[in-house]
């Protein structure tokens, strides 16, 4: 099945990723219904649309509110998986289901436990586990994904703020390794992915070093006094470098590392 056939359902198509995934299907004229988690005609909706491709990109931080984490995160994607096998028709085939998996759930295996990680993972290893045979479950891990529009209190948002504060100091305990991925690189790749074969894949990082490097390139090309202090405590800290190694076939990150702090700095600036 072409692009051009596929019937796309996106799951978190307000989200930063979903919203980026949205436009540029809507831009190469694919048929793609947004799911509304809030609507409660959505099911009905679903059943009518009879997609063939499930892109998952919903996911909630659950930072005050862990039953949305819950709902969002897990809950909700088993609520869809069980209602479209049980309301398949009878001549449609496979069923595509493309998991977008952070690299905060690689980092499960080294202790991380906060409730998006763990909510998101949760969900995961169930369709993994318990799909529906004619179910092409494709799980794809990403890294930390950059654009001008995510939000303000991330990372490289306020890093590239430092250009009109002249000075940021960063609290960090250890070593953090930071794989990092432009947006536009993020959608091209999940669109790649769909037509993979069932399994686990990695987008693959454009660049991926620990933090305090990135400070220093940040320093270098654009003479910000960015530094790094001590703390107790840091969520991402003391965690191994990760493997990006199983990648999407015909996939290959466009966006360098200047490209994206220089759109940041433009942003910022503008």
């Amino acid at each position: 099945m072409t692009m051009n056939q596929e019937k796309i359902l996106l799951l978190g198509a307000s989200g930063f990723i979903g919203e980026k995934i949205r436009q540029k299907a809507k831009e190469n004229q694919l048929d793609i219904l947004e799911f509304d988690r809030f609507d409660s005609n959505m099911m009905e909706k679903i059943t009518s649309y009879s997609p063939t491709t499930i892109i998952n990109a919903a996911g909630s931080l659950g930072k005050s509110n862990f039953e949305d984490a819950l709902d969002a995160n897990f809950l909700h994607p088993i609520r869809i998986l069980n209602h479209l096998n049980d309301n398949k028709p009878t001549n449609a085939g496979e069923i595509k289901w493309v998991q977008l998996a952070s690299y905060f759930e690689m980092q499960i295996i080294y202790g991380r436990t906060d409730p998006y990680s763990t909510t998101k993972a949760t969900f995961r290893n169930y369709i993994k586990l318990f799909s529906p045979a004619d179910f092409k479950i494709i799980i794809l891990y990403l890294p930390h994904i950059v654009g001008l529009e995510m939000r303000k209190d991330a990372l490289f948002p306020a890093l590239m703020q430092a250009k009109k504060e002249s000075e940021f100091v960063l609290n960090t305990s250890g070593e953090q390794y930071l794989p990092v991925l432009h947006v536009d690189d993020c959608v091209s790749g999940v669109l790649s992915a769909i037509n993979s074969a069932a399994g686990e894949y990695h987008l693959t990082p454009t660049w991926y070093g620990e933090l305090i490097e990135l400070l220093r390139l940040i320093n270098h090309f654009y003479g910000l006094k960015i530094s790094a202090t001590p703390s107790l405590k840091s969520v991402d800290a003391e965690y191994p470098k990760l493997n990006f190694s199983n990648r999407v076939n015909n996939w290959d990150p466009k966006v360098g590392i200047e490209a994206i702090l220089t759109e940041f700095m433009s942003g910022v600036a503008n």
